[in-house]
């Protein structure tokens, strides 16, 4: 027994010919796979450089939390005390707090500058140090600065 080719009528396909159209519209075929990937690429590389500034963003917030909570509680010591203590450490050393050494985004330092002045200041760690806000300063003014930021405004980071 073979394969049963008939003499197909006009108009009416045989039963060999329809096995082989099913079989071409299986499946996807090169082109379209191709088209697909390249629409991938494209909305990734689209999308990955705005989630990187994004995340960026987000840890600069939180430095400057940071940095204001710190200064919150440096001035709460000031009206007990009526000095800061220029031997303490920062009451917050890392953004985000709780960080490890492997996660932290920022490193906060203290700098007491006498019993009634200081400077606090977020440098950047780890994958933050590409950005371009680099490091945050507050006084005990509340004077808000930016160190080692060639490009951007102090208006630019702070406000973003």
């Amino acid at each position: 027994m073979g394969a049963r080719c008939t003499a197909a009528s006009p108009g009416k396909r045989s039963d060999v010919d329809m096995r082989h159209i099913r079989r071409r519209t299986v499946g996807f075929t090169l082109i379209e796979v191709m088209i697909v990937v390249a629409i991938i690429g494209i909305l990734a590389a689209i999308a990955l450089p705005n989630y990187s500034e994004y995340v960026m963003r987000s840890r600069r917030s939180d430095a400057r939390a940071a940095l204001l909570e710190a200064a919150s509680i440096l001035e709460r010591q000031y009206i007990v005390a009526n000095r800061y203590n220029t031997n303490a450490t920062p009451p917050i050393t890392e953004s985000p707090r709780g960080a490890t050494a492997a996660t932290r985004s920022y490193v906060i330092s203290f700098t007491a500058l006498g019993v009634d002045n200081y400077t606090l200041q977020a440098a950047p760690d780890n994958g933050q140090t590409g950005d371009g806000c680099k490091s945050f300063t507050l006084t005990n003014t509340g004077v808000r600065g930016l160190t080692n930021s060639p490009t951007l405004s102090v208006d630019d980071c702070w406000n973003r």
